[in-house]
């Protein structure tokens, strides 16, 4: 079984209903689906060698200015070990400065 945890950005939140119909689509092998604090949890009975693209949707719930980078895991469950990650850039969210987001901006 393999394992592909999506960390969620600050400020948003994943859309719980998409996650669930990503299990009636054409994902091969998705199984089962979850949220679990910051992370979008999905499990694969099996990956083999052809790529995988399952795309996670998420809503902004709140703006957070300069967010922390996140990324995406996929591991063997039974051996941890095994794993590759890739970052997930943000670039229009990474611009967003304090001041833009700041009622009360002075020009800090």
């Amino acid at each position: 079984m393999a394992l592909m945890e999506v960390e969620i950005p600050s400020g948003f939140a994943v859309d719980a209903i998409h996650l669930k119909d990503l299990l009636r689509g054409s994902h091969r092998h998705l199984h089962r689906t979850e949220v679990m604090g910051n992370k979008a949890i999905l499990y694969f009975d099996k990956l083999d060698a052809k790529q995988v693209c399952v795309p996670v949707r998420m809503e902004r719930v709140q703006v957070v200015a300069r967010p922390a980078r996140v990324f995406a895991h996929v591991y063997d469950y039974y051996s941890p070990e095994t794993r590759n990650s890739a970052r997930i850039d943000l670039p229009k969210l990474k611009a967003i400065s304090i001041c833009a987001i700041c009622a009360d901006c002075i020009g800090c």
